[in-house]
């Protein structure tokens, strides 16, 4: 039997990527899947179908103030505390988490290890413990450009004499692309050239998308009877994270007042706040949706930028306007702009009218939709998932 550990961060859409190639594996019984996360996610892996988990803690993932909501939104604004934020996130929380991940290591005995390359630690352990990792997203990071002008760049460069650091005194070495750190043996990004252009990356292999061939844990009710199939229908969706963005929702909300279109907006805990407002009837506000299920009714997505939505947009032949607001958002951002398969906007500067006017060009652009059939033809030529687990089976 193969043991396959699956290393996560808990934010929902770090964790969908990996349930595709987890699902593929687990169905081939010569393969043992377990997952492990610093916070206890269990609930969720177990509603995928996933019964082997470890975490570092218990309780339940960091404190809303800590890295979601009002908080979260509000002070990523300031360059200097995201820069930090980062920081924290990427490197200070690193060295506290090397024994418990050890432990598990120890316990399970995996004979791979599949990490989510913004988690150092799974490297750092598996290159300590001569255990054979890869790396699996659907960030764009990992085939970014080193020219790229990014305030996530920037962070980079800023912390990087600490990151040097962290490795030398944990006595590893491996090679990073941005925040991504690198496997020696495999690296997979969900995504294909058609997006991306003309990159070079041979480290890197580009898979198609990652779509589960199951329930993904995620999966929630939806009152499709307020679907209105008669008009363009636009998923608003601003991130796990970001969300908590009352201004931009404001906007958005007014620009499609009175107009041939409706809004599909999962807002997460702004929602009392938003329901409180005069909500026009062609917007649909709900706390959450299954994007899965929705994406194929959409006409176009308003999204943050985040790896796994900007994915199953394209898997699904939806054009993005997209606003990014943090970490690796402005990278998804500029494959987007610079493929033609949507806009880049920063909708906090703009009116109701000007808002409206982004909404509409997407939504019919020739240019954009010629765009986003070649990258979604290309995707559904390409079983991300079905491929990686292929991959994983015959590393092991």
């Amino acid at each position: 039997m193969s043991r396959i550990l699956f290393v996560i961060s808990p934010e929902r859409g770090h964790i969908n990527q990996f349930i595709g190639p987890a699902h593929y594996l687990q169905k081939d019984r010569k393969n043992i899947v377990a997952f492990y996360c610093q916070y206890n996610i269990a609930d969720r892996m177990k509603k995928a179908g996933f019964s082997q988990f470890y975490s570092a803690k218990q309780e339940a993932p960091p404190p809303v103030t800590a890295n979601r909501a009002k908080y979260f939104a509000e002070n990523i604004k300031d360059k200097e505390w995201a820069r930090y934020s980062l920081k924290t996130a990427y490197l200070d929380r690193v060295p506290v988490q090397i024994e418990p991940l050890r432990q598990v290591i120890k316990d399970f005995v995996p004979h791979l290890v599949v990490v989510d390359p913004k988690i150092y630690e799974a490297a750092i352990v598996c290159e300590q413990e001569k255990i054979k990792w890869l790396t699996m997203s659907a960030s764009l990071t990992m085939v970014s450009p080193d020219f790229l002008a990014t305030e996530l760049n920037e962070t980079v460069k800023w912390y990087k004499e600490d990151r040097d650091q962290l490795l030398k005194s944990m006595d590893v070495s491996f090679k990073f692309r941005f925040t991504d750190c690198l496997s020696p043996l495999l690296n997979i990004c969900f995504t294909t050239d058609e997006l991306l252009g003309n990159v070079s990356f041979p480290e890197v292999k580009r898979l198609g998308p990652s779509i589960p061939p199951s329930d993904r844990g995620d999966e929630c009710e939806f009152p499709w009877r307020n679907l209105d199939e008669s008009v363009p229908v636009i998923y608003v969706w601003l991130g796990s994270q970001t969300f908590y963005q009352p201004g931009i929702m404001r906007t958005l909300i007014d620009a499609v007042r009175d107009r041939g279109v409706q809004l599909v907006c999962s807002v997460s805990e702004l929602y009392d706040t938003l329901k409180l407002e005069s909500i026009p009837d062609n917007v649909l506000l709900l706390k959450d949706v299954p994007q899965l299920s929705i994406l194929p009714a959409m006409a176009a997505t308003v999204s943050h930028g985040g790896a796994c939505s900007v994915m199953e947009s394209l898997a699904n032949g939806v054009p993005i306007l997209v606003n990014p607001f943090y970490d690796d958002h402005s990278h998804q951002a500029y494959f987007i702009d610079k493929s033609s398969v949507g806009q880049r906007h920063d909708l906090s500067k703009m009116d109701p009218g000007e808002c409206w006017r982004a909404l509409q060009f997407v939504l019919e652009s020739p240019r954009i939709k010629e765009a986003v059939e070649k990258v979604q033809f290309s995707y559904k030529k390409q079983d991300g998932a079905h491929e990686a687990a292929r991959l994983i089976s015959r590393m092991v």
